[in-house]
């Protein structure tokens, strides 16, 4: 299962998604239930983004594509 999100680079839209087990993982948490993920999220919104920049900033993003990060961008910090 994966949260859907979006961030903003510019002037532009970027559509982006992160693992349940990549939330798990920064929350120091596992096995969260699929109607708590928003929650979830919205306490690691800050992180998460910080996350996806980082990641949009290493890897590029080709037009279109969706930014993913996984548990292994969260263990790469």
């Amino acid at each position: 299962m994966a949260f859907l999100f979006t961030m903003t680079y510019g002037a532009s839209l970027v559509d982006c998604e992160i693992s349940g087990v990549a939330l798990d993982d920064l929350h120091g948490s596992k096995g969260t239930r699929p109607d708590e993920r928003e929650t979830q999220f919205r306490c690691l919104r800050d992180a998460v983004e910080r996350l996806a920049s980082y990641a949009f900033e290493q890897q590029g993003r080709r037009q279109r594509e969706r930014l993913r990060i996984f548990s292994k961008h969260v263990k790469a910090l």
